[in-house]
Order: structure tokens, then sequence, then C-alpha cells
């Protein structure tokens, strides 16, 4: 009988897939957390700015 190597086994294959997709998922799960974080920066930034412009130098308390 023929001895098969465990890398040709589909469910190895299928196992391996799962794998590089958790990573994948885990990576851009990670880059949408910082883009949104860098978006609320910017955002945060923006207002600030806008304010200055807006009242003068004077800085608000956030409430």
């Amino acid at each position: 009988m023929e001895r098969t190597t465990m890398l040709n086994h589909p469910a190895t294959k299928q196992s391996n897939l799962f794998k590089i997709n958790k990573k994948k998922e885990y990576v851009l799960q990670h880059e949408r957390h910082r883009l949104k974080s860098l978006n609320y920066t910017l955002y945060s930034f923006i207002c600030s700015e806008y304010n200055k412009y807006k009242y003068g130098s004077v800085e608000f308390a956030s409430p």
C-alpha cells in the first residue's frame, strides 16, 4: 500500500488554508483599527484647528 504524506492529505490543506485566512483576518482587523484611530486623530485635529480659526486661538476644554 502506498504511503500518503500528510502534506497531500486534504484535511491538512484545509487546515493550512484556515490558518492563513485567520492570519489575514487578524492583520486586516488590526489595520482597520489603526485606520479608525488615525481617522479619529485627524478628525479631532481638524476640529481643533477649526475652533482656533473660528474662535481665535482659545482652546476649549472638551466636556
